[in-house]
């Protein structure tokens, strides 16, 4: 008598959005291939999340995991993020995963469909970096004087950082895998090596620079906006851009780095 055995895969994510997300995605890929999928999340971030849609999402480091691979018995797994803005190979996955903050994804999506394409300027610095004041104040500025609409990500315990009057300034006026080019400003942890990344590897994006104080200044900001948005040098930035878009849905696509290894950790 045969028996047939069907892979379990235990995943152990660190309990914060930016890591757990794409692990919810990677489950995802894992279970059209008919393994069973078992996410262990820590109690406190079960307690804190706000909603829990259909796994989710990150940036694959194509270059960086095919270095490791290299040096480490690993297979290269990415880009994270949900299918139906890549391959389409799962038609119901749209969502990014959990989120630990309420998310006013209705009106965002709402405002960012009135606008033309290229033109909105995203900033995020994820669920635990923090701005000081005066750095706020510089970006705030530095992104109204550049004259380019902008969707600002800050978490409702930063809003008081925000200068005075701005949102009343503002009343009146679409990443590596979606081919937009970068500027950055790393704050801490694995950041600095993302920034490497995209500046001197990818060649997709600039880093802000700061000054003797640590600050990135408003006139920084505007100036790198405008360069990687509209200026002749920062066509080869977009054009860079693009083409690591055509990469990551390739890695993708059949015949593609993920794919491949996805056969060869579960053969049919």
């Amino acid at each position: 008598m045969s028996t047939t055995h069907k892979a379990h895969c235990l995943i152990l994510p660190y309990p914060m959005q930016g890591h757990i997300n794409p692990m919810l995605q990677f489950s995802k890929r894992l279970q059209s291939k008919g393994v069973k999928i078992t996410i262990a999340p820590t109690k406190s971030f079960l307690k804190t999340m706000k909603e829990l849609p259909t796994p989710s999402v990150n940036r694959g480091h194509l270059q960086v995991i095919d270095w490791m691979a290299n040096i480490y018995p690993m297979k290269t797994i990415g880009p994270t993020i949900p299918s139906m803005y890549l391959d389409k190979r799962l038609p119901d996955d749209k969502e990014y995963g959990m989120s630990l903050f309420k998310p006013m994804a209705n009106e965002c999506l709402n405002w960012l469909n009135r606008q033309p394409i290229s033109s909105v300027v995203y900033v995020s610095f994820g669920s635990m970096a923090k701005l000081e004041a005066e750095q706020m104040e510089e970006l705030a500025w530095g992104l109204k004087n550049s004259n380019k609409n902008f969707l600002w990500v800050v978490r409702s315990t930063e809003e008081p950082k925000l200068p005075k009057n701005f949102l009343d300034e503002l009343a009146s006026e679409k990443a590596i895998s979606l081919g937009v080019p970068m500027v950055t400003m790393p704050q801490w942890s694995d950041q600095p090596t993302n920034t490497k990344l995209v500046q001197d590897v990818w060649e997709m994006g600039i880093k802000a620079k700061q000054d003797e104080k640590g600050i990135v200044r408003r006139e920084v900001i505007e100036e790198c906006i405008k360069l990687v948005m509209e200026e002749e040098k920062g066509n080869v930035i977009r054009g860079n851009a693009k083409k690591w878009k055509e990469l990551a849905r390739n890695a993708m696509d059949e015949g593609g780095v993920q794919i491949k290894t996805l056969k060869n950790l579960f053969p049919s």
